[in-house]
């Protein structure tokens, strides 16, 4: 068995309203099967705001963040849950992520903060403003984000093999070395963006607003679409095709999209092949957020 962790979220005109907000599906990826689990309503609804956003597993425990600034944990065997918090610091979060030092850190987008983790009393604050002499000049870019609304809209982040720390800063659509303090890459078809992984010599982003994922070369900076949706927009609030999601595991690489198209490629030299792809939902308000292989099966 290879499970497989996506999470959800529902775009409809009203985040505030009644009903399914959003689903943490786990799929069987061998046999292509829904593990059936039972989730209290009140932790699939944290948040209120359509659904529920990042996922990381740690310790046997699956962490899965709200949209606003809650978090929930889940016992990765039986699925129930095992406690929720709130995190005072953060507005909005995204994605979260156990970073190379054993933290969890977390995407606060809403106020452009990292909140690292120890434990669920401790807390360490990143604020990204400090970098701002970096990024300003940015920021009223023409290749500026023209719906970033706020300053960075820092959304996702990732660690290469040597631990340098890369976010996604959408506004200014810029994909940040936070660790060298240096632009990775600006503009150009970087648009909309979530979600990053490294494989080999690829960093892998997913261009939400072109519905598209790319590769870019680690050494020329070279972008290259390897995957476009196969859906197109047909609904007011949900970007119908947007890619969302993302998850690597040696030469294989899953793709999300809107509304639940589980997508799987396959890496042979600088060349990205289709393998396979799985539709979780046909529900067209459904957009998939995060993607997580459960790493007791996904294993050397």
């Amino acid at each position: 068995m290879k499970r497989i962790y996506v999470t959800s979220l529902n775009r409809v005109s009203d985040p505030n309203e009644d009903g399914d907000l959003g689903k943490l599906y786990v799929l069987d990826w061998d046999t292509k099967k829904i593990i059936p689990h039972s989730l209290e309503s009140d932790t699939i609804n944290i948040g209120r705001s359509r659904g529920v956003r990042g996922i990381e597993y740690v310790d046997n425990y699956l962490i899965v963040a709200g949209v606003t600034n809650k978090l929930s944990a889940y016992n990765a065997d039986t699925m129930l849950l095992i406690k929720e918090w709130e995190v005072a610091e953060t507005k909005f979060l995204h994605q979260i992520r156990l970073d190379n030092e054993g933290f969890l850190a977390l995407a606060s987008t809403g106020n452009d903060r990292i909140i690292r983790a120890s434990n669920r009393k401790t807390y360490f604050i990143e604020e990204l403003s400090w970098n701002k002499d970096i990024i300003d000049p940015y920021i009223t870019h023409p290749n500026a984000c023209p719906w970033g609304g706020d300053r960075l809209h820092f959304n996702s982040l990732a660690w290469d093999e040597n631990g340098d720390e890369y976010h996604i800063y959408n506004a200014p659509r810029i994909i940040f070395n936070y660790t060298k303090q240096e632009v990775f890459a600006q503009g150009g078809p970087l648009l909309a963006m979530h979600d990053i992984v490294f494989m080999d010599n690829h960093l892998i982003v997913n261009a939400s607003g072109d519905r598209t994922t790319l590769a870019i070369d680690r050494v020329t900076k070279e972008i290259r679409v390897i995957h476009k949706s196969r859906r197109y927009p047909n609904s007011e609030h949900n970007l119908h095709g947007m890619t969302r999601g993302l998850a690597a595991w040696k030469d294989y690489l899953f793709i999300g999209s809107t509304p639940g198209d589980l997508t799987l490629y396959q890496k042979k030299g600088n060349e990205y092949f289709f393998i396979s792809n799985f539709q979780l939902t046909q529900d067209p308000k459904e957009s998939i957020f995060d993607i997580l292989l459960d790493p007791r099966d996904w294993i050397e």
